[in-house]
């Protein structure tokens, strides 16, 4: 071809297109006359003559891998992503290790809504070109959209632990443990993150919003409180920031929280419902009404308003109104028992303040005469009386709410009753099991392993079950605490009662099916076991007090009492006798309470056991004083335990 005939990238565009129409004119065009057509018609815009050069090219030389990869990415460029997708493919076949091509082909395959293409491709990359931070952070992208969580989240764990991670790959972290639901590493990525980039506002929004959701708040309000003062206009960190304070029991200071936030959002319901919640428990009570009222009209679908208004209504003795507002509160939550509890009570108050006059009827019968000692003045009732009626009331609480945990505890298990004795029978057989290996079959006293076994499993497990039951039961009972009648103290008390039944069931039924099969030894003394078990319940059930109003303010109490629930196991005699003990071990684990407990309670079984480090007067002493410890600490504390 002439030089004249030759193309440039002055050539015209017009005259590009003109040479590439026509099939014998474009079979006369060179590899680089080709070149500079794609290249002429790439610059003026022209993608769908710029394709057509590069296919000619293409079909000139199949086997360049740039041919392909620039094919492409015209491709690409003008929407064709299946096409793309084909030629980053070819590409990548010719040449491995051309990367870009590889990054198209990712790319392109997404755009086609090929997710799993993507991310095959996007693993062939990490396989053929070696691992990347950038690709890994692009395969973890392609895992979230595949929704495969779990291995995203590993794919950035390993770019943030294998190297100096970037904020965009720890934001990343941060956001796929929370999706997770693994609150404690996202936090862990969000303190690295800040302590990383100490003056970024994202880690540090990250972090404290995740440690509020941990309860964390000691921890959440400097975090919050900075985040206010750089983000003066958003509202949700002002509302975080008061429900940081309200967990705590600072009421007034979370008031002027939320009191920010609707200065900010007046019209937000949840901002609203805080705010009269906070105001009624600071005694605020027309202020809290006139929020609650607000909040009632920007939500009128939350029952939890509704609630809330009816009592701070029933508060002010405004009984008809907080009827009405409860009766519209069991329409929305229709299953809700705290609803259906507050609506009895509200309705029992009304009545017993309001007595129903006779209205008329339908006039066939005439109204019956009044008697007239009715018409008397009635008497005072006496102090006697009084109290009776309050000993009378307190008795039909804690049986209602012994039924209720009963028929909570055995709802979910397929055996009914049976359900809570199978585990504790299953722990006493395994366990006998295991140890039998170790000392030859023989237990340290009498000649009965299993029956040896329960002796120290049983007074154990009811002391554990009662304070493990104890830990979050403010908590899970906040709706079964709106009825007025019900108190913490009565919720401890009633599930320790639960307790002890289950405890007493089990025992006699182990017991006495030991008896009928004539296993385990003979003994007239059955009544110390009997006072054994009622002092384990009693130094459980002061323990377990101290346990829910602490956990209900620290929530690390929790795992504190899960490693000393560990020690007690092995420190308290369940499977082994003290006297069997060095004596400077014996002499310090004779102080465990527990321990003690679980002595006096084989001295019951054993005839001629007779340990001399028991000390019933101790045991006494110490069940005693922690009861009057945990009663203290719910006094004390009463006004800073979560209530939400």
């Amino acid at each position: 071809m002439a030089d004249a005939e030759r193309l440039s990238a002055e050539t015209p565009i017009e005259e590009v297109r003109a040479r590439l129409s026509s099939d014998e004119a474009a079979a006369a065009l060179s590899v680089e006359d080709l070149l500079v057509a794609s290249e002429v018609a790439y610059v003026n815009r022209d993608l769908a003559t710029s394709v057509r050069a590069m296919t000619l090219l293409v079909a000139r030389d199949p086997d360049s891998a740039p041919f392909h990869h620039r094919l492409a990415v015209l491709l690409f460029e003008s929407g064709d992503a299946a096409g793309a997708a084909e030629s980053a493919a070819r590409a990548v076949a010719y040449d491995p290790g051309l990367e870009p091509a590889h990054d198209l082909h990712v790319q392109a395959r997404l755009q086609a809504g090929d997710v799993d293409g993507a991310l095959a491709a996007a693993e062939a990359r990490a396989t053929l070109c070696g691992p990347s931070q950038a690709a890994q952070l692009q395969r973890a992208r392609l895992l979230v959209q595949a929704n495969r969580i779990e291995e995203a989240l590993q794919a950035v764990h390993s770019v943030n632990d294998a190297g100096t991670p970037t904020e965009e790959s720890l934001l990343m972290e941060i956001e796929l443990a929370y999706r997770s639901g693994d609150l404690h590493a996202a936090s862990s990525a969000a303190a690295r993150a800040a302590r990383l980039w100490p003056d970024a506002a994202a880690p540090r929004d990250k972090l404290a919003r995740i440690l509020f959701e941990l309860s964390h708040h000691g921890r959440a309000i400097p975090l919050l409180l900075r985040l206010r003062e750089e983000q003066p206009d958003e509202a949700s960190v002002c509302h975080l920031l008061a429900a940081s304070y309200a967990s705590m029991g600072k009421n007034r200071l979370a008031l002027d929280e939320t009191l920010h936030a609707l200065r900010i959002d007046p019209e937000n319901g949840e901002y609203l419902y805080m705010a009269g919640v906070l105001s009624n428990r600071l005694g605020e009570r027309e202020q809290g009404i006139r929020y609650l009222r607000q909040a009632l009209a920007a939500s009128p679908d939350k029952a939890e308003i509704h609630v809330e208004l009816a009592h701070a209504l029933a508060h002010a003795n405004e009984d008809e109104e907080a009827v009405e507002v409860i009766d519209r509160a069991s329409q929305l939550a229709p299953a809700s028992t705290s609803v259906r509890d507050l609506r009895l009570f509200l309705l029992a108050k009304r009545s017993g303040r309001e007595p129903v006059a006779y209205a008329g009827g339908s006039g066939l019968f005439p109204p019956m005469p009044r008697a007239p000692w009715r018409d008397r003045p009635a008497r005072p009732p006496s102090r006697f009386a009084a109290v009776r009626d309050q000993l009378v009331t307190q008795a039909r609480v804690l049986t209602a709410l012994v039924l209720r945990d009963f028929r909570h505890r055995t709802a979910q298990g397929r055996f009914g009753f049976l359900s809570l004795f199978i585990p504790q029978a299953i722990n006493i057989l395994t366990l006998g099991i295991v140890l039998s290996l170790f000392n030859g079959g023989m237990p340290p006293i009498g000649g009965h392993l299993f029956f040896f076994y329960a002796t120290g499993v049983m007074p154990f497990y009811l002391f554990i079950h009662v304070i493990d039951h104890s830990q979050n039961l403010f908590q899970d009972n906040i709706g079964v605490l709106q009825v007025p009648v019900i108190a913490r103290l009565d919720l401890v008390l009633a599930m320790a009662l639960t307790e002890l039944l289950i405890g007493f069931t089990v025992i006699v039924v182990t017991f006495g099916t030991f008896e009928l099969i004539s296993y385990g030894p003979r003994t007239d003394s059955h009544i110390e076991a009997v006072y054994a078990t009622l002092a384990v319940w009693m130094f459980a059930l002061g323990l377990g007090l101290i346990s829910a109003v602490m956990n209900n303010l620290w929530r690390p109490w929790a795992n504190g009492w899960m490693i000393t629930q560990r020690f007690l196991y092995v420190a308290s005699g369940v499977f082994f006798l003290p006297q069997s003990m060095p004596e400077w071990i014996r002499e310090p684990l004779s102080w465990n309470p527990l321990l003690q407990c679980i002595e006096w309670f084989r001295t019951g079984f054993f005839r001629d056991y007779d340990p001399p480090w028991l000390d019933k007067t101790y045991i006494l002493a110490v069940a005693f004083g922690t009861v009057l410890v945990g009663l203290i600490l719910e006094r004390a504390l009463r006004r800073r335990m979560r209530t939400q």
